[in-house]
């Protein structure tokens, strides 16, 4: 993360952020040097509220299966009793190629974000051969997931941005009246 400028660090989304937490604690709590692809996979299914987690979800990804299939493979680089922390744990190659790749299909589609759909979409992009065998064991088919995908990019594209609607000195009941829905009570 240390070659990702600041400006590109700021649009990612909170849920975004949990992931790659989650991706890094798995690391060290594997005693791993990095993150690997698989790891920011396990983040992702880890990240509930993310569009990313959903996806997952609905692909039938379990989380303890994807946790086994990770362990099984891994291969500590640290040695035991050493102290670690979450700073000496940095992004392979592979994953930072990942994050390159939502950042660019964020780009893409023209959001104002990155968030945690960017990311899966990333890492389908990528060749790696651990990842991908992880994905077919834990049963994730990549085509379904990449179609699922690109609906959810597309149509989140549609939605205007509305960081800018909203006058920060806009009156409180000016902003209640923008909640409350047509044809509720007290609403014509």
């Amino acid at each position: 993360m240390d070659d990702l400028k600041p400006d590109i660090l700021g649009k990612f989304t909170t849920h975004l952020n949990s992931a790659l937490t989650y991706a890094a604690e798995l690391a060290l709590e594997l005693k791993n040097k990095y993150v690997n692809p698989e790891h920011l996979l396990f983040g992702l299914a880890e990240t509930k509220g993310g569009v990313a987690f959903e996806l997952l979800r609905k692909t039938g990804v379990k989380l303890d299966t994807l946790r086994d299939l990770i362990s099984v493979r891994n291969e500590p680089i640290f040695k035991p009793g050493q102290s670690l922390a979450l700073t000496d744990v940095k992004f392979s190659l592979p994953a930072k190629r990942a994050l390159e790749k939502a950042v660019l299909i964020s780009s893409n589609y023209q959001h104002k974000y990155v968030g945690t759909e960017h990311l899966f979409a990333g890492l389908l992009e990528i060749t790696d051969p651990t990842l991908e065998q992880i994905m077919t064991e834990n049963g994730l088919n990549a085509k379904e997931a990449k179609r699922q995908l690109v609906t959810v990019l597309k149509n989140t594209s549609k939605f205007p941005d509305l960081s800018g609607f909203f006058d920060e000195h806009a009156e409180p009941n000016q902003l209640e009246e923008l909640a409350v829905a047509p044809g509720a009570p007290g609403r014509p």
